[in-house]
């Protein structure tokens, strides 16, 4: 479990931008091997890839994947990939359960999954907007558990389970809190590490997702704007909050983190792209890139239609946008020779993905092919529902502890 790190010892690292002898992972990509790879649309389950596939234990194994920035009710925020067919299926969650645009960071224990909530932009009658929240579920069947307002975070977008403690990137306040639990209740709510600790609870370095090695927890962030929106920050990178050691420097705009061999990866989402730290990078995506996991020998890359509008402030994106938006997709890659080779469209079910998360045991979730009118209608009605009775000043359904 990572040991609390000396506050003042992480601004005091040498910056320094990714430097090191190139990978395994990257090495075929600069020899020339990149695939195109095979496009599947939504539904269209690919042929079982045999025996090699059961080996390296992806056919065990499923994807959890999480949609954000949800803008119709009713719309899926959580769905599972099966890594062995690429079949897509979504998790079929009570009416009214989200209670903002969709869902952020998850994480996994033995027994609960985790996923934190985006906070709603529909304010209670003279107050800020909505608290997010952290949703346990029992890891069995899904169900819900527990829903935690957090006290502490703001804007909550990663989760990292160790030990008994669950840490989440508190991208609203610029640091990382730690909350110990005791089963599926929260006993404790407390702050980590803070890039900047003396300064303000303010987005200020876009700090978006935290995953450990070994007993060290490693925390991406943009870094700080220069001047102008987020679009402006150039110097996104990856730290070690325990040691307090900058691993990586001059990224462009940095999104979630994975392990291959020990190799840190993470996704270089501005420029569509997967960069491996201390080596080369693969580019050409099939849109902003953001959550990654690993199943058996192959990378999962989830990728999102690009935001011409902010989300925190309302304006344009910035400039240097690409000519397309991106696609909703998943992209799989391999790892022994960092090459595409499938982009399994998700553009039917949403718009945005945030987190991949690999699990098994998912036989009992609540899994459907589609979502039908009439669950679609049910869960629209409660979204408005709840939507209305904020603006009246009123929680509909108060949050346990």
């Amino acid at each position: 479990m990572p040991s609390r790190p000396s506050p003042a010892t992480w601004a005091a690292q040498p910056v320094g931008r990714c430097e090191g002898t190139a990978s395994s992972l990257a090495s075929a990509q600069a020899r020339g091997r990149y695939d195109t790879g095979l496009v599947l649309e939504p539904g269209a389950p690919r042929p079982p890839r045999g025996p090699a596939r059961a080996a390296n234990g992806a056919r065990l194994m499923h994807i959890l994947v999480s949609f954000c920035n949800i803008t119709r009710p009713g719309r899926p925020a959580l769905g599972v990939l099966d890594p062995a067919t690429s079949e897509f299926r979504l998790v079929q969650l009570p009416p009214g359960l989200l209670r903002g645009a969709g869902l952020t960071g998850l994480a996994a224990s033995e027994r609960h999954v985790y996923a934190a909530t985006q906070a709603t932009n529909v304010t209670l009658r003279g107050r800020r907007p909505g608290r997010c929240e952290l949703l346990v579920f029992d890891r069995a069947n899904l169900r819900l558990v527990n829903r935690y307002p957090f006290r502490l975070a703001t804007d909550v977008h990663s989760l990292w389970w160790a030990g008994e403690t669950l840490y989440a990137v508190s991208t609203g306040a610029d640091e990382v809190v730690q909350l110990r639990l005791r089963d599926a209740a929260v006993i404790s709510e407390s702050v980590f590490w803070r890039p900047a600790p003396t300064g303000p609870r303010a987005d200020l370095h876009h700090l978006n997702a935290v995953h450990g090695r070994g007993d060290a927890l490693l925390v991406v962030g943009f870094g700080q704007r220069n001047g102008g929106p987020w679009s402006s920050a150039q110097d996104g990178f990856v730290v070690d909050a325990t040691r307090g050691e900058r691993l990586a420097s001059g990224l462009r705009h940095p999104h979630s983190l994975t392990l291959v061999d020990e190799q840190i990866v993470c996704c270089e989402s501005r420029g569509w792209a997967v960069q491996v730290v201390g080596g080369q990078r693969v580019g050409g995506l099939a849109g902003y890139t953001r959550g990654l996991c690993v199943v058996g020998r192959e990378l999962f890359v989830g990728t999102s239609v690009g935001r011409r509008i902010s989300r925190s402030s309302g304006h344009r994106a910035g400039p240097s946008l690409p000519a397309t938006p991106g696609r909703c997709a998943i992209s799989r890659l391999s790892t022994e020779r960092f090459a595409l080779e499938e982009t399994i469209d998700l553009g039917a079910y949403g718009r945005e993905i945030y987190d991949l998360l690999p699990l098994d045991r998912v036989g009992s979730w609540p899994l459907v092919s589609r979502i039908t009118p009439r669950d679609w209608l049910r869960a629209a009605i409660a979204d408005a529902a709840w939507m209305l009775a904020r603006r009246l000043g009123k929680d509909p359904a108060p949050s346990r502890r």
